[in-house]
């Protein structure tokens, strides 16, 4: 069970937002309504009145998150969590297949004939132990997921898929279509590819 307290009038556009599962493709097995000044949930007993005179909202999960990194999970309900605690360079805009930026500052126009994209990153974006989030940051998970060398190139257990979205780039080392990745300076990133990545 998830409890977000301090929630109030959420309606089921928004509790679809907050959950990820329009984007993670997943279904939820049950979800409670929410109301205003009091605990719900489908029936559990106790609770009180919130805390800090807020409301609860409480919903099941199907099941526990098998991981926490994105990269080596590909089940809907640590998708669902993992959508909601790290952010990508770029999106979708909500209902569409429209990308915008993220943690970059605009989408990149391609180069060379569509063979680097050169991402700014907004500034003031820390992580959740308090570091940075910086040009050297993005390269140190693409090269971990790219390079099988990487000391941290490790899959996230027995349960999740060591990598398997890595695919999407045409496999590891010089397989994939990412050459290299560029920390040209604290907030700039340079994607250089193999072959062109248009955008349309």
């Amino acid at each position: 069970m998830v409890e977000i307290r301090g929630l109030r009038g959420m309606n089921r556009r928004d509790f679809l937002k907050l959950s990820g599962a329009g984007l993670a493709g997943a279904a939820l097995l049950g979800v409670a309504g929410c109301g205003s000044g009091e605990t719900i949930g489908g029936g559990q007993q106790g609770g009180g009145g919130g805390g800090e005179g807020g409301s609860t909202f409480t919903f099941g999960r199907g099941a526990d998150s098998v991981g926490l990194d994105p990269i080596n999970v590909t089940d809907g309900e640590s998708l669902i969590v993992t959508r909601q605690i790290f952010d990508g360079l770029l999106d979708y805009a909500p209902g569409t297949t429209d990308v915008v930026p993220a943690l970059a500052t605009e989408v990149p126009e391609p180069e060379e004939g569509g063979r680097v994209y050169t991402f700014t990153l907004r500034e003031g974006v820390t992580f959740h132990d308090g570091e940075p989030l910086n040009a050297e940051a993005v390269k140190f998970n693409y090269d971990r997921w790219r390079d099988t060398s990487n000391e941290f190139h490790a899959g996230g257990g027995s349960q999740t898929a060591d990598f398997s979205y890595y695919t999407m780039f045409g496999g590891f080392d010089d397989e994939s279509v990412i050459e290299s990745v560029e920390a040209v300076d604290e907030t700039t990133v340079r994607f250089n590819l193999t072959e062109p990545q248009g955008r349309s």
